[in-house]
């Protein structure tokens, strides 16, 4: 995709607190945004080819999850995730603090 290479190269971070804010932008593309276009596509109620509904079985009803730096594991996943990025650019991983 042409987004991804444009974010790789021109909207690289910089730093650590870039990395931070790009791993905030992840997650709520991830967990917020993502999730509330598969329940666009399909919403609670609809069914599938063969009649049954669509959110069952082994597919449960998601629910979009806004990012909160109140939750520990929203913390954990921006934390990991900034100094993975971080890592890969060369960078020196931003502090925990920098994350809460």
């Amino acid at each position: 995709r042409l987004a991804s290479v444009y974010e790789a190269t021109v909207r690289r971070p910089a730093d650590g607190a870039a990395c931070v804010a790009w791993a905030v932008r992840l997650f709520r593309r991830l967990f917020e945004q993502q999730i509330r276009d598969l329940l666009a596509a399909n919403p609670p109620g609809k069914l599938d080819e063969s009649g049954a509904p669509f959110w069952g079985g082994t597919r449960l009803l998601p629910s979009p999850a806004a990012f909160d730096a109140a939750e520990p594991t929203h913390i954990d996943f921006v934390a990991a995730a900034a100094a993975l990025k971080a890592r890969t650019l060369g960078l020196a991983p931003p502090p925990v603090e920098a994350v809460a």
